[in-house]
Protein backbone atom coordinates (compact mmCIF):
# COMPACT_ATOMS: atom_id res chain seq x y z
CA UNK A 1 0.00 0.00 0.00
CA UNK A 2 1.52 3.48 -0.66
CA UNK A 3 1.31 6.17 1.32
CA UNK A 4 -2.10 7.51 -0.29
CA UNK A 5 -4.45 4.61 0.00
CA UNK A 6 -6.23 4.99 3.47
CA UNK A 7 -5.76 1.66 5.27
CA UNK A 8 -9.38 0.32 6.11
CA UNK A 9 -8.37 1.16 10.22
CA UNK A 10 -7.78 5.05 9.23
CA UNK A 11 -11.11 5.01 7.31
CA UNK A 12 -12.68 3.62 10.98
CA UNK A 13 -11.37 5.61 12.83
CA UNK A 14 -12.20 8.55 10.59
CA UNK A 15 -16.03 6.87 10.32
CA UNK A 16 -16.61 6.62 14.02
CA UNK A 17 -15.41 10.48 14.28
CA UNK A 18 -17.63 11.65 12.19
CA UNK A 19 -20.50 9.57 13.37
CA UNK A 20 -19.79 10.65 17.22
CA UNK A 21 -19.85 14.63 15.60
CA UNK A 22 -23.01 14.02 14.29
CA UNK A 23 -24.90 11.50 16.73
CA UNK A 24 -23.76 14.81 19.22
CA UNK A 25 -25.16 17.41 16.93
CA UNK A 26 -28.13 15.32 17.05
CA UNK A 27 -28.36 14.93 20.68
CA UNK A 28 -27.83 18.66 21.14
CA UNK A 29 -31.80 18.93 20.30
CA UNK A 30 -33.04 16.00 22.26
CA UNK A 31 -34.57 18.17 24.54
CA UNK A 32 -36.09 20.52 22.80
CA UNK A 33 -37.57 17.96 20.61
CA UNK A 34 -38.83 16.26 24.00
CA UNK A 35 -40.49 19.66 24.94
CA UNK A 36 -41.94 20.04 21.77
CA UNK A 37 -42.39 23.52 21.80
CA UNK A 38 -39.32 24.24 19.35
CA UNK A 39 -40.05 23.69 15.37
CA UNK A 40 -36.42 24.28 15.07
CA UNK A 41 -34.92 21.79 17.42
CA UNK A 42 -36.99 18.82 15.38
CA UNK A 43 -35.78 20.34 11.97
CA UNK A 44 -32.04 19.75 13.44
CA UNK A 45 -32.35 16.48 15.16
CA UNK A 46 -33.76 15.18 12.01
CA UNK A 47 -31.18 17.36 9.54
CA UNK A 48 -28.62 15.56 12.15
CA UNK A 49 -30.27 11.84 12.57
CA UNK A 50 -30.14 11.77 8.44
CA UNK A 51 -26.27 13.03 8.49
CA UNK A 52 -25.35 10.21 10.91
CA UNK A 53 -27.14 7.45 9.25
CA UNK A 54 -25.45 8.46 6.03
CA UNK A 55 -21.88 7.82 7.79
CA UNK A 56 -23.17 4.89 9.99
CA UNK A 57 -24.49 3.03 6.58
CA UNK A 58 -21.25 4.32 4.01
CA UNK A 59 -18.99 2.18 6.89
CA UNK A 60 -20.97 0.03 8.12
CA UNK A 61 -18.04 -2.86 7.46
CA UNK A 62 -16.31 -0.79 10.19
CA UNK A 63 -18.67 -2.21 13.26
CA UNK A 64 -20.35 -5.23 14.40
CA UNK A 65 -23.00 -6.71 12.19
CA UNK A 66 -25.02 -6.87 15.47
CA UNK A 67 -24.44 -3.95 16.95
CA UNK A 68 -24.68 -2.54 13.84
CA UNK A 69 -28.08 -3.63 13.00
CA UNK A 70 -29.59 -2.82 16.34
CA UNK A 71 -28.22 0.68 16.18
CA UNK A 72 -28.94 1.45 12.64
CA UNK A 73 -32.57 0.34 13.75
CA UNK A 74 -32.73 2.72 16.72
CA UNK A 75 -31.47 5.92 14.55
CA UNK A 76 -34.32 5.18 11.69
CA UNK A 77 -36.90 4.99 14.56
CA UNK A 78 -35.66 8.46 15.51
CA UNK A 79 -35.61 9.76 12.01
CA UNK A 80 -38.88 8.56 11.20
CA UNK A 81 -39.96 9.74 13.84
CA UNK A 82 -39.09 12.96 13.50
CA UNK A 83 -39.75 13.14 9.52
CA UNK A 84 -43.55 12.89 10.47
CA UNK A 85 -43.51 15.60 13.13
CA UNK A 86 -41.18 18.33 10.88
CA UNK A 87 -43.49 17.64 7.38
CA UNK A 88 -46.62 18.63 9.92
CA UNK A 89 -44.57 21.68 11.39
CA UNK A 90 -43.81 22.43 7.52
CA UNK A 91 -47.33 22.39 6.76
CA UNK A 92 -48.64 24.14 9.12
CA UNK A 93 -46.20 27.10 8.81
CA UNK A 94 -46.94 27.44 5.28
CA UNK A 95 -50.65 27.20 5.89
CA UNK A 96 -50.55 30.36 8.65
CA UNK A 97 -48.08 32.25 6.53
CA UNK A 98 -50.40 31.55 3.27
CA UNK A 99 -53.76 32.27 5.85
CA UNK A 100 -51.67 35.89 7.00
CA UNK A 101 -51.58 36.71 3.17
CA UNK A 102 -55.28 36.91 2.61
CA UNK A 103 -58.57 38.54 3.49
CA UNK A 104 -60.15 38.03 6.69
CA UNK A 105 -63.40 36.64 4.81
CA UNK A 106 -61.29 33.55 3.08
CA UNK A 107 -59.16 32.74 6.20
CA UNK A 108 -61.88 30.11 7.95
CA UNK A 109 -61.08 26.98 5.79
CA UNK A 110 -57.16 27.65 6.48
CA UNK A 111 -57.65 28.29 10.20
CA UNK A 112 -60.14 24.90 10.27
CA UNK A 113 -57.12 22.74 8.34
CA UNK A 114 -54.61 24.58 10.75
CA UNK A 115 -56.64 23.64 14.11
CA UNK A 116 -56.73 19.90 12.36
CA UNK A 117 -52.79 20.05 11.49
CA UNK A 118 -51.88 21.00 15.47
CA UNK A 119 -54.09 18.34 16.63
CA UNK A 120 -52.02 16.04 14.76
CA UNK A 121 -48.79 17.45 15.29
CA UNK A 122 -50.06 17.04 19.05
CA UNK A 123 -50.58 13.49 18.80
CA UNK A 124 -47.22 13.28 16.29
CA UNK A 125 -45.48 14.87 19.36
CA UNK A 126 -46.86 12.11 21.95
CA UNK A 127 -44.90 9.43 19.07
CA UNK A 128 -41.85 11.19 18.58
CA UNK A 129 -41.59 11.75 23.14
CA UNK A 130 -41.99 8.01 22.93
CA UNK A 131 -39.60 6.97 20.47
CA UNK A 132 -36.61 9.78 21.89
CA UNK A 133 -37.59 8.04 25.42
CA UNK A 134 -37.48 4.23 24.12
CA UNK A 135 -33.90 5.91 23.08
CA UNK A 136 -32.81 6.80 26.93
CA UNK A 137 -34.35 3.64 28.21
CA UNK A 138 -32.38 1.46 25.99
CA UNK A 139 -29.28 3.61 26.62
CA UNK A 140 -28.43 3.63 22.70
CA UNK A 141 -26.41 6.98 23.00
CA UNK A 142 -24.09 4.33 25.74
CA UNK A 143 -24.30 1.66 22.74
CA UNK A 144 -22.93 4.33 20.32
CA UNK A 145 -19.83 5.07 23.04
CA UNK A 146 -19.15 1.35 23.06
CA UNK A 147 -19.18 1.03 19.34
CA UNK A 148 -17.05 4.23 18.48
CA UNK A 149 -14.18 3.95 21.88
CA UNK A 150 -11.87 1.49 20.06
CA UNK A 151 -10.85 4.01 17.66
CA UNK A 152 -11.24 6.87 20.03
CA UNK A 153 -14.01 8.71 19.45
CA UNK A 154 -16.47 10.12 21.86
CA UNK A 155 -20.28 12.14 21.42
CA UNK A 156 -20.36 15.49 22.93
CA UNK A 157 -23.22 17.92 22.77
CA UNK A 158 -23.41 21.22 22.83
CA UNK A 159 -23.97 21.33 26.33
CA UNK A 160 -20.48 19.14 26.60
CA UNK A 161 -18.59 21.36 24.68
CA UNK A 162 -19.30 24.31 26.50
CA UNK A 163 -19.06 22.84 29.47
CA UNK A 164 -15.39 21.42 28.60
CA UNK A 165 -14.25 25.15 26.87
CA UNK A 166 -15.11 26.57 30.00
CA UNK A 167 -13.06 23.92 31.70
CA UNK A 168 -15.80 22.11 34.09
CA UNK A 169 -16.75 18.30 33.60
CA UNK A 170 -20.24 17.18 33.53
CA UNK A 171 -21.02 17.44 37.17
CA UNK A 172 -19.42 20.84 37.87
CA UNK A 173 -21.79 24.05 38.04
CA UNK A 174 -20.84 26.47 35.31
CA UNK A 175 -20.25 29.80 37.35
CA UNK A 176 -22.63 32.63 36.50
Amino acid sequence: MDNQTPRPQDACTFAAHALAHRLGRMLSYFDGVLRGKDPEAVHQMRVWSRRARVVFELFADCFEEKDFKELDKELRSITRALREARDLDVMLERLQREQESLPPAQRTGIQQLCEQLVQKRTQKQQEVAATLKRFEARRVKEQFEKLLAPYGATIQTKTDRKRSKNGHGKNEPTPR
